[in-house]
């Protein structure tokens, strides 16, 4: 789907409220005075499989103002029973079932190299897990130990697969983490490939209790973040099933050993899950769950509306809505960083790994002279270039108007009209606001004004007809295509042309970020999340340490060295010390510029569910432990 974003005429509120009515599809009456009658789109839910859309016209009715308080931080938030209002819809399915209606249930595959994410629906479970608030345990490791360069994995036991595939051993562990890791499997596509590559080496299974893994690069998150359900975390397979039937059987067919097990799994469109009785862990209290994939917005809203849904991921509007309604807020513990990335930047020269020469100039992102790239190396460079200011090399150019695109939108104000006041706005990537480490003067203000000034000592005056330079500015599915318009309308009215597309994220943008290749500049939230504690090492998506798995479309060497540097530290006061760098230099050269926080969760039925505390969390989806979830008594 192609937009073009066409806002230089209007005023920056008038865009902002045009890009909410495209893009999240949904509709506001307010004013003073009645307004005229007009063409809406209903959504009439005539049963779960199947939706029927007509148009009608409605009067719009004048919305009376409310002043609502809206607690600053909304992102970690525990969910506390209250009485339940009475406009609250009973619900409609099986006592002891539920329905979720969720913007993505993806592909159901079961072996991590072909992409998996089961872990969130209670499928599969991972080698470790954070208990609210912030207790690291084992999950299926029941201890480990470092000797070295050498980590020491000893695996539960009484852990048994679904279907009869019998225990979990170590030997099973191993494999996953094989498959998962692009040193070990290079056709890996998992989410986290390229980061356990950084990490690790090698895994070996010395016997049906032990693994023992070789580390490539310490990374002190290791348990807390890269092995574990709320972060990066691979899932559990049977090894034995591989063994049996092959890969494609394993892509087709999910045997984990999470609290609920398979019934049913229709790729973008449903998943139905039934409790496993007498689990290890937890046997939940919901005995079936389905979770149907709805795409519009709306749909969602009107499903939980007529009790249909029990819950529902919502756009931050409704979220607000039916929290003002009654219904529940269920906080997963996490949010998404909705970033701009100025792709193409790849100025490390040399691996962070391997010390191999990485010839970034001969990258897509140098193939021609960008606005938003800089040329480091200038005797390399394989364009002429041409439209450098005197005494001004393309380092500085490039530098000048990605912070003018940085700062010509009003984060506030997206904030305000498209997330209804409750995402925090974000400024620098990696580091969030709300950190107490946070400074003052890494936040970028709105001055389209001084980005046009910055623009102009770029070299890029407005053209006769008022365009400075055009580009193609893309998104994906589920990343922040909300915004997307309205941030390019931003663009437009310092005179920068954009075309703004939604892309396939598997098909069309991965391969993209996995060979290094994208030279876009996209919004896409990049596993820098909501409060990973500031002392945390990060960043490694952001440089070559990565290669032949994900990247953040920019490969900084500052951020490489100060990633290995902080891993050599215990000490969390020295590793601040080394993150305040890599803030100010995230600040300075602007690689990538925030735009906002937004709080992940899910919005539910009181009369459904009583209570749900999701395990604590810095990277984890919307929703995540259902066995965790407590009914309401029906």
């Amino acid at each position: 789907m192609i937009v073009r974003t066409v806002f230089m005429a209007l005023n920056k509120r008038t865009a902002l409220f045009l890009a909410v009515a495209t893009i999240a599809v949904f509709a506001v009456a307010c004013g003073e005075d009645a307004a005229e009658p007009q063409i809406i789109r209903e959504t009439v839910l005539v049963e779960v499989d199947k939706i029927v859309e007509v148009e009608k016209i409605v009067e719009v009715e004048k919305i009376v103002e409310q002043t609502v308080v809206v607690a600053q931080t909304v992102i970690v938030e525990k969910m506390v029973p209250a009485p339940i209002a009475s406009n609250i819809p009973d619900p409609k399915n099986p006592v002891n079932e539920l329905l979720f209606a969720m913007l993505d249930v993806r592909k159901g595959v079961g072996i991590n190299s072909a992409g998996s994410t089961n872990y969130q629906w209670g499928i599969t479970e991972s080698p470790f897990m954070t208990n609210f608030p912030g207790e690291v345990v084992g999950m299926v490791i029941d201890s480990w130990e470092r000797d070295g360069d050498d980590l020491f994995l000893t695996v539960r036991d009484g852990i048994e697969f679904h279907d009869g595939w019998g225990p979990f051993t170590a030997h099973d562990l191993a494999w996953n983490l094989d498959d998962t890791n692009t040193n070990t499997n290079p056709e890996s596509i998992s989410f986290n490939a390229g980061d356990y590559g950084a990490m690790f080496s090698e895994h070996e299974a010395i016997d049906d209790k032990t693994v023992k893994v070789t580390i490539n690069n310490w990374d002190v998150r290791w348990r807390a973040n890269q092995l574990n359900n709320q972060g990066q975390t691979m899932e559990i397979f049977s090894k034995k099933a591989f063994d049996d039937n092959g890969r494609d059987w394993m892509v087709a067919n999910i045997i984990g050993t999470g609290p609920f097990e398979v019934v049913e799994f229709k790729d973008d469109d449903r998943i139905v899950v039934d409790a496993v009785q007498n689990h290890w862990r937890k046997t939940p209290e919901a005995n079936r769950i389905t979770y149907l994939e709805v795409p519009e917005a709306a749909t969602r809203k009107a499903m939980m509306l007529n009790g249909q849904a029990d819950g529902a991921e919502l756009i931050l509007p409704d979220r607000k809505d039916l929290r003002e309604e009654g219904f529940t807020w269920v906080s997963a513990n996490s949010g998404k960083e909705q970033v701009v990335i100025f792709g193409g930047n790849f100025w490390e020269e040399t691996s962070a790994d391997s010390g191999e020469a990485l010839n970034p100039e001969d990258l897509d992102g140098y193939k021609t002279d960008l606005p938003w790239v800089g040329c480091p190396w200038e005797d390399k460079c394989p364009y002429t270039d041409t439209n450098n200011p005197a005494g001004m090399d393309d380092m500085e150019q490039a530098r000048l108007v990605r912070w003018a695109m940085a700062m010509a939108y009003d984060r506030e104000l997206i904030n305000e009209t498209i997330f209804a006041g409750q995402a925090e706005p974000d400024h620098i990537s990696m580091f969030i606001p709300s950190l107490p480490e946070f400074k003052a003067e890494w936040k970028i203000e709105y001055n389209p004004d001084k980005a046009e000034e910055y623009l102009d000592k770029a070299g890029f005056p407005r053209g006769s007809d008022g365009i400075r330079f055009k580009h193609r500015f893309i998104t994906m599915a589920g990343f922040g295509e909300e915004i997307l318009q309205a941030v390019g309308g931003f663009w437009e009215n310092i005179g920068i042309e954009t075309e703004s597309q939604i892309v396939d994220y598997g098909g069309v943008f991965r391969p993209t970020v996995v060979d290094r290749s994208n030279s876009l500049v996209y919004i896409q939230g990049c596993r820098h999340h909501n409060g990973l504690p500031f002392d945390w090492p990060r960043g490694a998506q952001n440089t070559s340490l990565t290669r032949g798995g994900f990247g953040c479309g920019i490969e900084m060497p500052w951020i490489a060295s100060a990633f290995l540097e902080a891993n050599t530290h215990d000490d969390p006061a020295e590793r601040i010390k080394i993150n305040t760098e890599v803030a100010e230099q995230m600040h300075f050269w602007m690689p990538q510029s925030g735009i906002a926080v937004v709080p992940n969760g899910m919005i539910v039925n009181p009369k459904s569910i009583s209570a749900w505390q999701m395990r604590d969390g810095f990277e984890s989806p919307n929703i995540q432990g259902p066995e965790l979830l407590e009914l309401s008594p029906r």
